[in-house]
């Protein structure tokens, strides 16, 4: 029995003294005599259900060491997001088990930061006889958030109102960058050290609990110094970069203009968002930045674009670093389409001419309207911008691949959480901007074009074309045969197929078409020859295509040496599905293969199928496929546009 009493005794002792050597509270040690004390929980969009948890049980923690009782503390909490929702009266409950349930049972809200409502809420209504507040008693308020607020001016102005109505404000900064802590420090009471508490994620709440408990103790908890704990906070939000990385090859002494999109909404949670800013900065690292080789834009975007960097900016890396470090978390609903819109209408509105403009995506995959946004995509890819998608989180690569400049592969889609190549997909990216860059560069205007010998077909069923499109067809064409950007025409032949049957069984025969010559030079005479048909339902794009193989580019006949180096184009228009459309891939496939043709698609109207025209075309299908759908002046003008200058190209990407 005395062996028992003996080892209880020690058992309570050794407790005792791990308590105390611990660190952790020792209940109703506070010098405070009577205080009603207030936590305003965020509830924000950001704030992720398991996130709102760990407030929640950082509340029960502080409470728990805090002695509460009439003569003592009482507690009231309230959560804040677009609005202000009273959850607990200073004299609703009269023990702490009621209260720590009550805690317990509160639920998330979401919506924006209104920190500044929370604010009035709190000096306005909470410190009142109404809601069990005491007149003699301390007024203390505990406020924490993970993001500045939507009307920063207002927060700091009510923050000013509630000190100066003696209440004393400690502020709880979770995930808050050093750079955007004086709307933080504004709010805080005097002095700053004991009344800011900065925490790197919510995890970490937990260890500051007897701190803020001490510091709403007068500064003073037993033997420790509220302020001591502060300092070992982790304070740094932006992580390090996954790998070091450097200029890659294909990289250097390029020439591009590079939009980085940053997907900062509410939808994207902090932390994932501090991974997105330093996967950015990993793949800026490896491209060649300077004023006179590839030049890089930033924007953050939610339901509005913040211009981050500029193209005319200083371009360095060290400077885009810095950029990168204090990017801001903006927070708002993921209107992707109206940024890609923005990106495209004036992001490159200081580009430098012929140099290849590409848009690098990262987002959550999550989007206002994501048929907007598929439609913005397109503009993207008929203005030959390329489009780069990168993902984070739920992002899937079906929605990714969509909005690629190549939906039919995985060639222009990244995502971040690969975990087989986590190390090398910052890499990957930069490269694959690099080469694509080279791919959309322009030929300048005083360049001889085509600068190699020729041969150009266009292709189109004449009795398949609605009378609207056919005439844009032929418009299309006089146009670029009158086009003074075609300054060589000594090395061009052009053609034209536009008969599906295959009447004839050599050139020498009268038919419809418009045979391989140099003549085209004389543009009226090629005009008259351009003859309107009729209107149609599919069309015949294998005979078409077959007609072209057997009749202008049969393989035995272009291995020959004195035509290898002529290359071969073929610009294809369709306005309807096409009939037999497998043998219609085949007979590509052949041409492509056999005859080392390279063949452009027109997409005219809505009734075409897009996936027919990515496999008929060459790839990459951003270069030769033509999306011609909107109306109005310009329309042709972009068609034209894009034909010149893929036959401008000296460099044929055939795959």
């Amino acid at each position: 029995m005395v062996s028992l009493l003996v080892q209880i005794t020690i058992f309570l002792i050794s407790s005792i003294v791990s308590h105390r050597v611990s660190g952790l509270p020792r209940p109703n040690l506070c010098s405070n005599k009577a205080s009603d004390i207030v936590f305003a929980v965020d509830s924000s969009f950001s704030i992720r259900p398991i996130e709102f948890t760990e407030q929640l049980n950082f509340l029960t923690a502080v409470m728990d060491q805090l002695p509460l009782g009439p003569e003592q503390f009482k507690v009231g909490v309230l959560k804040f997001a677009s609005e202000v929702k009273l959850e607990i009266k200073f004299d609703q409950f009269k023990s702490k088990w009621g209260l720590r349930k009550a805690i317990r049972d509160i639920q998330h809200l979401e919506g924006g930061t209104n920190t500044q409502e929370a604010l009035r809420f709190v000096r306005t209504k909470m410190f009142t006889e109404e809601f069990g507040a005491r007149p003699s008693a301390r007024k203390q308020l505990v406020i924490i958030t993970d993001g500045l607020s939507t009307n920063k001016s207002a927060t700091m102005n009510e923050a000013a109102i509630a000190k100066g109505q003696g209440i004393e404000i400690f502020v709880i900064a979770v995930a808050i960058a050093p750079h955007e802590d004086h709307e933080i420090k504004s709010m805080a009471s005097e002095p700053k050290a004991q009344h800011i508490f900065k925490v790197g994620d919510f995890n970490a709440l937990a260890a500051i609990a007897s701190s803020v408990s001490g510091a709403a103790c007068d500064g003073f908890y037993g033997d420790q110094p509220a302020s001591r704990q502060v300092e070992s906070i982790p304070r740094e939000i932006i992580p390090q970069p996954l790998k070091k990385t450097s200029i890659l090859p294909a990289c250097k002494g390029g020439i591009s203009e590079v939009l980085f999109l940053l997907d900062s909404s509410t939808s994207m949670y902090i932390n994932d968002y501090k991974e997105l800013v330093a996967f950015t900065r990993n793949v800026t690292e490896c491209l060649d930045i300077a004023n006179d080789r590839i030049r890089v834009g930033v924007l953050a975007y939610s339901d509005r674009p913040v211009t981050l960097f500029r193209l005319s900016d200083e371009q360095s890396q060290e400077n885009l670093r810095n950029v990168l470090v204090k990017a801001p978390y903006v927070t708002g609903r993921t209107d992707t389409a109206f940024v890609l819109k923005y990106a495209r209408t004036r992001g490159f509105s200081q580009a430098r001419p012929h140099v290849a403009r590409i848009i690098v995506l990262l987002t959550d995959g999550e989007s206002r309207d994501k048929q907007a946004t598929l439609k913005e995509a397109k503009e993207i890819h008929s203005a030959g911008i390329g489009l780069l998608i990168v993902g984070i989180g739920n992002a899937t690569k079906e929605d990714m691949r969509s909005l690629s400049s190549d939906p039919a592969s995985d060639r222009f889609v990244f995502h971040m959480q690969d975990t087989h190549k986590r190390f090398t997909v910052p890499m990957l990216l930069s490269e694959t901007t690099c080469k694509e860059a080279v791919k959309l560069a322009e030929t300048p205007p005083s360049e001889k074009c085509p600068g190699q010998l020729s041969d150009l077909i266009f292709v189109y069923d004449s009795s398949a074309l609605n009378r609207q499109h056919n005439n844009l067809v032929i418009r299309t064409i006089s146009s670029l045969t009158a086009s003074s950007r075609l300054n060589n025409p000594g090395y061009l032949r052009l053609g034209v197929i536009r008969d599906a049957s295959d009447r004839s069984t050599n050139l020498g025969q009268s038919v419809p078409d418009i045979e391989l010559s140099g003549d085209w030079t004389r543009s009226p005479e090629f005009r008259r020859r351009l003859d309107p048909r009729s209107r149609p339902k599919l069309a015949a794009a294998n005979s078409l295509l077959a007609r072209v193989r057997r009749f202008y580019f049969p393989a035995d006949q272009w291995s020959l040496p004195q035509h290898k180096r002529r290359r071969r184009l073929i610009v294809l228009f369709l306005d309807s599905p096409v009939t037999s459309k497998y043998d219609a891939y085949n007979e590509a496939r052949m041409l492509r293969k056999h005859s080392d043709v390279e063949i452009a698609v027109v997409v005219l109207g809505k009734n075409f199928s897009e996936r027919q025209a990515t496999e008929i075309a060459s790839n990459p299908n951003s270069t030769y496929v033509i999306r011609a759908r909107r109306k109005g002046k310009g329309r042709l003008k972009r068609i034209e546009e894009k034909i010149i200058k893929l036959l401008c190209n000296k460099t044929p990407h055939l795959k």
